[in-house]
């Protein structure tokens, strides 16, 4: 009777186990249930702001083309930027950079698919001035005209698929134009030391036509400036302009630049080869947000379009890094 009374007990206790072994497991699917679900409400939630800001950041370039058309400059509207402001459930920020102030990988090879004199001659000046000496300049910038370019021949001294399909990993050439300027880490001679000393100074967008590559000179860097020609009169024509537009105002118009680069010393041969303007047509909208325990950061590529009095989004992308 007692020996029963002991297997009874046991079954028992195995029992109750078994049966609390299974609760703990379902109580704990359902908290990952409840996190996983979370987890989803949060990150569409800080979409939605990002999406929130895009529509910000399209409707303050929308505003300054009816404002000023003529020109844009870093005292305007759309280049302050929104610092960490507080919504419901976190906060959110944002910055939009003017891409025409920078070299734009793009333009190296022309509609025809042959390589651009100018813009070949801007991109070895950055790479040379700038990139440090871990790279050859002038491989480099052959190798990314072979990048862009859709057929197998080398350049001089540049690398097609051959070069890469030997890697390990292997991959290929684009052929096509850059998506994003990091693409340069994959260019054959380039290394990571030179990717973060020229970064400040490059970008990359659709070139549909040859003004879009055009530097602003009223957003450019000193060193982009200096890189538009390489006789040493432009390197100091460079310094002229930022130093007037930094102590004076921005140039308002194509003429009133002109005019002064010609007051500077510049002959008509050196304005020739000079890809300025004073306007821009292509922006980058960095935002982020912070919802919940979620932090999300956007990178979204503005085209704006003067004639027809809108902006378009080219393309998004999440990371830090665009």
């Amino acid at each position: 009777m007692m020996r029963q009374r002991g297997v009874a007990l046991i079954t028992v206790l195995v029992v109750v186990a078994i049966i609390s072994g299974i609760a703990s497991s379902v109580i704990l699917e359902q908290q990952f249930a409840i996190r996983r679900t979370e987890n989803l409400l949060h990150g569409n939630q800080g979409i939605l702001y990002l999406l929130a800001l895009e529509t910000w950041a399209k409707e303050v370039l929308v505003v300054d083309t009816r404002k000023s058309a003529a020109s844009d400059h870093l005292d305007e509207e759309w280049s302050k930027a929104i610092p960490p402001m507080a919504v419901e459930g976190g906060s959110v920020s944002g910055k939009i950079h003017d891409l025409q102030g920078l070299f734009n990988l793009n333009s190296l090879v022309e509609k025809t698919g042959e390589v651009s004199v100018a813009a070949m001659q801007q991109f070895k000046c950055l790479l040379t001035e700038y990139a440090g000496s871990s790279i050859s300049p002038d491989h480099v910038a052959d190798a990314t005209k072979d990048w862009i370019d859709p057929d197998q021949n080398v350049e001089a001294d540049g690398a097609e698929d051959l070069d890469y399909l030997s890697r390990d990993p292997a991959y290929r050439s684009a052929g096509q134009h850059f998506v994003s300027p990091s693409e340069l880490l994959l260019i054959d001679g380039m290394s990571y030391e030179a990717w973060e000393n020229i970064r400040p100074f490059v970008t990359a967008y659709p070139v549909l036509k040859e003004e879009s590559s055009y530097i602003n000179v009223n957003t450019a860097p000193l060193e982009v400036l200096k890189c538009l020609n390489s006789d040493d009169d432009s390197q100091s024509i460079a310094g002229d302009i930022v130093q007037y537009r930094d102590e004076s105002a921005a140039f308002e118009s194509g003429a009133e630049l002109l005019d002064f680069i010609k007051q500077s010393g510049a002959t008509d041969a050196t304005v020739k080869t000079w890809r300025i303007d004073v306007k821009s047509g292509y922006f980058l909208l960095a935002s982020a947000v912070t919802f919940g325990n979620h932090e999300l950061r956007m990178h979204h590529l503005l085209a704006r379009e003067l004639e027809k009095d809108r902006v378009k989004v080219l393309m998004r992308s999440f990371g830090d890094e665009w």
